[in-house]
């Protein structure tokens, strides 16, 4: 069972191949004391973290052998989107605007106005990895990749909360095809630990739409071409280098 678990994730050659233009979900690091250490982390010998990477407006593209920098700026990449989309998420919608929310009325008031504090906590915690991620980038010689701009086309609370959880999840399976092809053992350890978190919040938001928050045993690993399905919808321009 472990190894058919195993066999549904990318390659690293695949996944790198692939991390051109994305922009959703979750490979962030938190505890960077222990991820980032003395900067030599990169895992592969090459701390400078520049590998193969290039940039194609601002965000990474990356040749078939990158480095842990290429991957952990693809998670970047993707840090970023969801930031900035919590960021407009509670600064278009007020407690009051949510809580009476027509998304939201199969919920109590206390469930409502709990609901709200706890999308604002998600909206930390993802202004959390993007510092994190720009901080150990940084620390290990890399770039870390801009902020785009994005366009999520939400008018309503129902819709912001459908963006939301698509984001999440999809951050959860981007998550799971990138952890493993992280070569350093602090950086892969780091990672898990917001792993956890991130999938976390999709069964939050999973519960908020209606949804079984734990839909099935195991998740599936998507690559980052699957991730750009989703996620690259949302981006509509990055700074050039």
């Amino acid at each position: 069972m472990i190894d058919e678990v195993r066999g549904r994730g990318p390659s690293r050659r695949t996944f790198l191949a692939g991390t051109a233009v994305v922009g959703a979900g979750a490979l962030g690091l938190s505890p960077l004391t222990q991820a980032s250490g003395d900067g030599n982390a990169s895992g592969n010998g090459t701390a400078n973290g520049t590998g193969t990477a290039g940039k194609r407006n601002g965000t990474p593209t990356v040749h078939e052998m990158g480095t842990d920098v290429d991957v952990l700026n693809y998670a970047l990449t993707l840090e970023h989107l969801e930031d900035v989309f919590y960021r407009e998420f509670l600064n278009d919608v007020s407690k009051e605007e949510f809580v009476n929310s027509e998304a939201l009325q199969n919920f109590n008031a206390w469930e409502k106005r709990a609901s709200y504090d706890f999308v604002r906590k998600v909206g930390e915690h993802e202004s959390t990895h993007v510092e994190a991620l720009t901080k150990i980038i940084r620390a290990l010689g890399g770039e870390p990749v801009p902020e785009c701009t994005y366009d999520f086309g939400v008018e309503s609370v129902g819709e912001y909360l459908t963006v939301a959880q698509a984001l999440e999840n999809t951050g959860v399976a981007a998550y799971d095809g990138a952890l493993a092809l992280i070569e350093s053992p602090d950086l892969t350890t780091a990672s898990a630990t917001i792993a956890t978190v991130e999938a976390r919040h999709a069964s939050f938001l999973n519960f908020l739409n209606g949804d079984v928050p734990f839909p099935a045993a195991f998740d599936d690993a998507k690559s980052a071409e699957e991730i750009l399905a989703v996620a690259g919808q949302f981006v509509e321009s990055c700074p050039e280098e």
